[in-house]
């Protein structure tokens, strides 16, 4: 990727007015500009404070879709 490419969208990010860019991945692929948007789910929580790879594939689907 060209840094003529990705700079008009760098520039135009930066002068967006404040609050309208927010959770969101800006790309560019040759004449494409797109954004992909994010979200947060409430997230699960471990007792203990800390997770093992056993909590966190007990809770997938709690964790994915939110409660």
């Amino acid at each position: 990727m060209l840094v003529e490419q990705v700079a008009p969208m760098v520039l135009a990010a930066l002068a967006a007015p404040p609050g309208t860019i927010s959770g969101e991945v800006l790309g560019i692929a040759g004449g494409r500009a797109y954004s992909f948007r994010t979200r947060e789910t409430p997230g699960v929580f471990a007792e203990s404070g800390t997770f093992t790879s056993q909590d966190i594939g007990d809770q997938w689907d709690e964790l994915l879709r939110g409660a």
